[in-house]
């Protein structure tokens, strides 16, 4: 469908990725005119796709599973067909070799002394309150696992100390009760439903994006700069004013509040200071590769990335038949502290060190992007600025959405249900009652 041409809609929604087409979908039955306003030449948002030459790569790993059926069918129905269920492999560096991901669940696969040392370590009884994720990961794990794996997954994934991080961010990073561990020593458990994953046969993560934003009407390169609630009008970086009734943002709540007119400047300060994650991406064509699993992991804090994904693997339309892709995630706060070609080359070092790039491989082409807002984390005394933030712009008439609207870091079969249930007015689900559904949170 053609974008509207005018200036004046029904539903103005703010942001083509998972959230903001999952808005539109929702309400675009209510509205008579309904416009959403991309600001990249393309759907997805960071759940979009990209292109390096004759390859292709997500922002960042993404794969879809999901406990919400109804979540499940509407992806079946938008794809028609163009995706499958895989099997899931994950592993992890340790000791000059890799080992099923996660060692929690998987304890059996490792050496002897391993599993002796972190089965006499672990907690009897259920873990003890813990007021960071340091504490939170000893007193679910002990001390061993956490020193050993945990602790240094959630200072390479959060670029920071965890004892200064959350205790909630703990758990994606020992995935499993004590208990489970027992069990898993004995033999390698089952994590449904994350042990398949649905990915498109073709065009990347971004093709669900697209199946569910098909019919809808979307401007792209379209930023909008500046929202007046009292006008109820929204201009843009080309100078445009669009008029609504109603309006949708998936914008990070913290430059959607400092563009709206007269938002507190208390407030805007107060959220401009929440703290999130960047991701550098290198992506390399290459080839030939050697892929132990789906995607592994490094916790080497010498190691220039935190994981590195195959695409090819998983979606073999994305690399040109004989050759090979790719792609490492390096998590940072604030700037990074090399520059973009430097880091790829230390990238392509590690990569052939690991094994993971065979020195008779040749690297086709390269490039480094940096998603700017990856994960977003939310410290307890920051939790009221966000609430307050996000009934502040709900009094203006302006609803947020998705894991940075949201500030909330969900995943995205859970932004996908949230959004339904807050435009529906019914009670939104916990992150709990979802699974992961975003490459980013298996971590």
């Amino acid at each position: 469908m053609q974008a509207l041409v005018g200036a004046e809609v029904d539903l103005l929604v703010l942001g083509a990725g998972i959230a903001g087409v999952t808005a539109a979908r929702r309400l675009a039955g209510r509205c008579s005119r309904t416009l959403i306003l991309e600001a990249a030449d393309a759907v997805g948002g960071v759940a979009g796709t990209f292109a390096v030459g004759d390859f292709r790569f997500d922002y960042g790993l993404h794969c879809f599973f999901t406990a919400f059926p109804h979540i499940e069918k509407l992806l079946d129905e938008v794809m028609a067909g163009r995706h499958a269920r895989r099997p899931l492999t994950e592993k992890v560096w340790h000791r000059d070799a890799w080992y099923p991901y996660p060692v929690t669940r998987n304890l059996a696969a490792y050496p002897a002394d391993v599993i002796g040392k972190a089965l006499a370590d672990l907690p009897q009884g259920p873990p003890s309150p813990a007021g960071d994720a340091a504490a939170a990961s000893e007193a679910a794990v002990g001390s061993y696992l956490a020193h050993e794996f945990v602790l240094p997954q959630l200072r390479k994934y959060w670029n920071s100390d965890p004892a200064g991080l959350p205790a909630g961010v703990a758990r994606a990073g020992f995935m499993a009760t004590a208990d489970e561990i027992r069990a898993g020593a004995v033999q390698g458990l089952d994590d449904p439903p994350t042990r398949s994953w649905s990915y498109p046969a073709d065009g990347g993560f971004a093709t669900y994006v697209a199946g569910l934003a098909d019919g809808l009407p979307i401007r792209y390169a379209t930023s909008a700069t500046r929202i007046d609630p009292a006008a109820r009008t929204v201009r843009t970086a080309d100078g445009q004013r669009f008029h609504y009734r109603h309006l949708v943002s998936s914008i990070p709540l913290p430059r959607l509040l400092a563009m709206v007119d007269g938002a507190p400047p208390e407030l805007v300060d107060r959220t401009a200071a929440l703290t999130f994650t960047s991701v550098r991406l290198v992506s390399l064509g290459v080839t030939a590769a050697d892929t132990p699993a789906s995607w592994v992991y490094d916790l080497d804090p010498r190691v220039p990335w935190f994981r590195a994904t195959f695409p090819g693997e998983y979606s073999p339309g994305s690399v040109p038949p004989g050759s090979a892709a790719i792609q490492t995630e390096s998590y940072f706060v604030g700037t990074p502290t090399t520059g973009d070609d430097q880091h790829a080359d230390e990238v392509v070092t590690s990569l052939r060190r690991r094994g993971l790039l065979p020195d008779s491989a040749s690297v086709i082409c390269r490039d480094v992007r940096t998603v700017t807002c990856a994960s977003t984390i939310l410290h307890p005394a920051e939790a009221p600025a966000v609430q307050t933030a996000i009934d502040w712009l709900s009094s203006q008439d302006i609803t947020t959405v998705g894991r940075y609207g949201r500030w909330d870091n969900a995943k995205f079969d859970v932004v996908m249900a949230r959004t339904e249930q807050l435009l529906d007015g019914r009670p939104v689900v916990t992150a709990e009652k979802g699974s992961e559904s975003d490459g980013a949170q298996r971590s």
